[in-house]
């Protein structure tokens, strides 16, 4: 059942809300760092493994062809590099 009510969310309010957001952020993170600088610090090291393991997923562009380097030549008809 179709009311013909609309909902749009203004661009301008959406800007703002994007503004403000960004703002929140950069002073918890001038708090986070100013006044828990010691806790910040010890907490590197994990901060760069995980980045490590996100890196590691999401960098290898997916592994998909694992049977490229093979001599098989069943393989090769598969895809389409077949002599016969």
């Amino acid at each position: 059942m179709n009311t013909g009510h609309k909902h749009h969310q203004s661009d301008a309010g959406s800007g703002r809300f994007r503004w403000g957001l960004l703002a929140a952020i950069g002073v918890i993170l001038y708090f986070l760092l100013t006044e828990h600088k010691a806790h910040f610090i010890g907490f590197l090291p994990y901060l760069l493994l995980v980045a490590c393991m996100l890196i590691h997923v999401f960098m290898h562009g997916g592994h998909g062809d694992h049977g490229a380097g093979t001599d098989d030549p069943n393989d090769r008809e598969k895809k389409g590099n077949g002599h016969g």
